[in-house]
């Protein structure tokens, strides 16, 4: 059946609702989803956080997907949301007994050869053990486990710890209670990527037939994107080389050629390049020979295949799929030479050639963030059908009267008004915003750098407060210091400086009013790059010049802002003040993209947060 114009039944037979009764905001999210839901179509909602969405989204999918034989993927890519999903999937079973959920997340995180788990190589190794059936996990029969995992609503930790006391693949096990499924929670690439027919052919299902739902949408394309690149350079082919040595010599003096010609290609600078930036490398290397582009990735693959089944080396058939991307097949695509990297990378410019095979096929979704602003924006970027798309922006549950939000409009962090003035004019107010508040705040800047030279000048002045800042490329375990270290802190009230779009501007939870203010210093837009600037070309041709800009520049950017915003009111209780620092806040061109509770006018600071907070 196909989701265009289907309809089915709204009268889902039990209410699933988990908790006594929904709270005000999540009762009409709740209405919208199901009615949505339960007509086909799709629904885009900017919920912000504290409305519930986990919740919603789960009872309003399971009531129609049960009542009409669908099968329900909520995707997320964040592991702590597997958690929040399957706790809500516990309390919805003791509503309706004999739901079969699968949790699921990647293959290499769920390995129990723990040395293996963190290599850059992990696809290559894990192929390899299983091609020559030398992985004592894989080869072991899941059925046993396989019922133990469909009686139960498990976390994957939970999954993982039973399979290796058994000796089993938590992987495979995970996969294979796919056919019986109800509820399947896994990340974006399990239904956004080419790796979707894998899933759908194990989960015995046709796109018709699975409804949807997406968390944190408003990451969707980009991630998309992310996995519609592709890069090779010399040293990639000479492995493909000594790979094709013991099963086509003359293919592996070829290959060794073109990582030759190749190399003679690269210069110092990163730029855009046509498809012929490997044809003609290639053509050179086969001199002489008469074979085409089509028989020569032909060889390529079939050589790739025969390494694989006798020692599991891929460099070959890593070489064959980079091929086949760079060909681009007719879709609009991005080729880079690095000469940095010595390396050659292609991007597919337009999420849409992945997705909306899916809005148009799937019965109907969810597409939910506390940033999806706005809301027709994602519509265009992932190819949504009008006909069936609802669109909804819902209001902050949270008190109005808890958040005052403050515009500091004499500053800004344009690239060309940078300099020691500007870094001393946020320092300053960060300073001044941290000594009027009880409690601990954060500064969000536009980029390590940015922060550096802020934080540099904030060392100058001593001001009796703990500062704590961001690592670039932070781990778990330093976001948990810094959390702990907070927490410990607060009372006399500390300063972190972190980064827009850095690890702790999204997913990171400051429970209990752990911040009281935040300060959104300035807007990361990030410079022109190759990328950038065919990704705003792109979008220019399609939707227009000033769309263009929007989707490639400014909506990414003012997404980083909004994320960031919201970290420091959490629940109805949390009081803070949030200070938007930079006069383009002001102009209708960038303050178009805050929501409704984000929006405030320009005030002098010092005496708005002293208001707030009774210390002016």
């Amino acid at each position: 059946m196909s989701g265009e114009g289907c309809c089915v039944s709204s009268e889902v037979g039990v209410d699933l609702f988990p908790f006594p009764s929904p709270r005000k905001g999540q009762d009409s999210f709740l209405q919208e989803a199901r009615e949505a839901l339960s007509s086909g179509r799709h629904l885009l909602a900017h919920a912000p956080t504290g409305l519930g969405k986990t919740a919603v989204a789960l009872t309003a999918s399971l009531e129609v997907a049960l009542q009409n034989g669908l099968l329900v993927f909520f995707l997320t890519s964040k592991q702590s949301q597997h958690r929040i999903a399957v706790e809500t999937l516990r309390k919805i079973s003791d509503i309706r007994e004999g739901i079969i959920a699968v949790d699921i997340i990647s293959k290499q995180s769920l390995c129990p050869l723990s040395s293996s788990r963190h290599s850059s190589s992990f696809q290559d190794f894990c192929k390899s053990r299983i091609a020559t059936e030398t992985c004592p996990y894989y080869r072991r029969s899941t059925k046993p486990l396989v019922d133990v995992v469909r009686r139960r609503i498990l976390h994957i930790d939970e999954v993982a710890r039973i399979c290796r006391a058994f000796g089993r693949c938590p992987h495979k096990t995970a996969m294979d209670c796919l056919p019986e499924a109800d509820i399947v929670i896994c990340d974006y690439n399990y239904v956004f990527s080419p790796l979707r027919d894998i899933i759908l052919e194990k989960t015995k299902r046709e796109l018709e037939n699975i409804l949807v739902v997406v968390d944190e949408a408003h990451n969707l394309p980009s991630r998309i994107r992310d996995h519609l690149r592709g890069e090779t350079g010399p040293e990639e082919i000479l492995a493909a080389a000594k790979e094709a040595k013991h099963i086509d010599r003359g293919l592996a003096g070829v290959l060794k050629a073109l990582a030759k010609e190749l190399e003679a290609q690269f210069d110092e600078e990163t730029r855009e390049v046509s498809e012929d930036a490997i044809l003609a490398p290639l053509r050179g290397a086969l001199g002489d020979r008469e074979r085409s582009d089509a028989a020569f990735l032909s060889d390529v693959r079939k050589s790739g295949e025969a390494v694989l089944a006798r020692t599991g080396g891929t460099s070959l058939l890593k070489l064959a799929d980079f091929l086949d991307g760079w060909a681009g097949n007719g879709n609009p695509i991005l080729r880079i030479r690095s000469g940095e990297e010595k390396e050659l990378s292609y991007l597919f410019l337009d999420p849409s050639m992945i997705s909306r095979e899916v809005f148009e096929k799937a019965h109907s979704s969810i597409l939910m963030s506390g940033t999806l602003f706005p809301v027709e924006t994602y519509s265009d970027l992932l190819g949504i059908p009008k006909a069936r798309c609802v669109v909804r922006t819902f209001i902050s549950p949270f008190p109005r009267e808890n958040r005052r939000v403050v515009l500091a409009a004499k500053m800004t962090t344009l690239f060309k008004q940078r300099g020691d003035a500007t870094y001393q004019a946020y320092a300053n107010l960060i300073l001044t915003v941290s000594s009027l508040i009880r409690g601990n705040l954060a500064a969000f800047l536009p980029s390590y750098e940015f922060m550096e030279s802020v934080r540099q000048r904030m060392m100058l002045t001593e001001c009796g407060k703990e500062m704590l800042v961001e690592k670039q490329g932070s781990t778990k375990e330093d976001k948990d210091l810094i959390l702990r270290r907070l927490k410990e802190v607060r009372t006399n009230g500390g300063i972190l400086l972190a980064v827009m779009g850095g690890s702790l501007s999204e997913g990171v939870d400051f429970r209990d009013n752990l911040l009281s203010a935040a300060v959104m210093c300035g807007i990361p837009l990030t410079p022109p790059t190759v990328e950038n600037e065919a990704l705003r070309r792109y979008y220019s041709s399609r939707f227009g010049r000033s769309r263009g800009f929007d989707y490639s520049y400014l909506i990414p950017a003012m997404n980083k802002v909004v994320q960031s915003a919201g970290r420091c009111i959490r629940s109805e209780s949390d009081r803070a003040v949030i200070v938007f620092a930079d006069r383009r806040f002001a102009s209708g061109r960038y303050r178009r993209f805050l929501p409704k509770e984000l929006s405030g006018g320009e005030e002098d600071v010092e005496k708005a947060v002293g208001e707030f907070f009774g210390t002016a």
